[in-house]
């Protein structure tokens, strides 16, 4: 859905990706990332914590 929305429109799309410092939308694959790090034991330590998975969007909020 934001893909459509976005490619038919590249002055929001340049506006959005001006906020996010990684430049670039995630994926499926980022997202699958964090998860895996979560359910590993790299993880086994982290609780009760929200952890944005955004490209650095929020970092500005």
């Amino acid at each position: 859905m934001m893909r459509k929305a976005m490619d038919n429109d590249s002055a929001r799309k340049a506006k959005i990706l001006g906020c996010t410092p990684m430049n670039y939308f995630g994926n499926a694959e980022d997202i699958g990332w964090a998860a895996t790090c979560l359910c590993s034991l790299a993880g086994q330590f982290v609780t009760g914590v929200v952890s944005p998975v955004d490209g650095g969007s929020s970092v500005g909020f």
